[in-house]
């Protein structure tokens, strides 16, 4: 992961850059002149420290997202049965990161809070619901299939 001496650096290369009558201080200059190798090498470091940074963010989020929340049984609601939700509770995810570095819980604090994360949650769940969903289909084509042969070799016998 990116790590702060490595923010330092870009930044210092940033500056020295500016100071030393880069485009990047200047938007008609950079319009007109575009962007030295230096700049660009500069800009594609940050941007992949930054990208690193942002993939980590979310930790095993993606993969285990079900530990951060929990399922309400199902209830009947005008007699229909549905199926539980799932709740997601930010302060779950926050206990578990709290081993990890204090600049970057707090910044993951504010995140998890965000609508932004729990819709992140929410289309992880959605997807598992479909994958769910298709396993149990799959699996429901294969018993009809299985029934529907011996059924008809049942019936040949007979």
């Amino acid at each position: 992961s990116c790590c702060r001496s490595k923010l330092s650096q870009y930044k210092r290369r940033l500056e020295a850059l500016r100071d030393g009558g880069s485009s990047l201080g200047s938007f008609s200059t950079f319009l007109n002149q575009g962007l030295s190798r230096r700049e660009i090498v500069t800009l594609n470091a940050l941007r992949c420290c930054i990208k690193d940074h942002v993939s980590n963010f979310a930790g095993d989020v993606a993969n285990k997202w079900r530990q951060y929340g929990k399922y309400t049984d199902g209830t009947y609601i005008d007699g229909t049965y549905t199926d539980g939700t799932f709740d997601f509770y930010p302060s779950l995810l926050i206990g578990h990161l709290r081993q990890q570095s204090e600049s970057q819980l707090q910044l993951q604090e504010m995140m998890s809070h965000s609508q932004l994360f729990i819709e992140f949650v929410d289309q992880r769940k959605k997807a598992s619901a479909t994958k769910n969903e298709k396993a149990k289909g799959d699996v429901g084509k294969f018993i009809a299939a299985w029934v529907y042969v011996h059924w008809k070799r049942k019936r040949r016998e007979k």
